[in-house]
């Protein structure tokens, strides 16, 4: 990455300090490299959604859970996780 910085840094000094056609090839140059680093796509945001249960043992709550599921199916930067305590308010 330093080395990048490095190149550009020359690549756009050196028109400054040579001239004709020299100079504008070096900043045809620089600012051809200058474009092209800003085309970089930024990562896919990614998130995470956590749900808890007392219990997931009845027909509704099953139902509920197949739904969040199947909806976030249409999300793939979406993970999602479920805890179910059992019937266990320790947990």
């Amino acid at each position: 990455m330093i080395q990048a910085r490095r190149l550009l840094l020359r690549l756009l000094c050196w028109p400054l300090l040579s001239g004709g056609r020299a100079g504008r090839v070096g900043w045809a140059l620089g600012l051809m490299l200058l474009l092209l680093a800003g085309c970089a796509k930024p990562p896919a945001r990614q998130y995470r959604i956590g749900f808890s249960q007392c219990t997931n043992g009845d027909a509704w709550r099953l139902a509920m859970v197949a739904g969040m599921k199947k909806e976030l199916s249409f999300y793939p930067e979406v993970s999602f996780r479920i805890k179910d305590a059992k019937d266990n308010s320790a947990r």
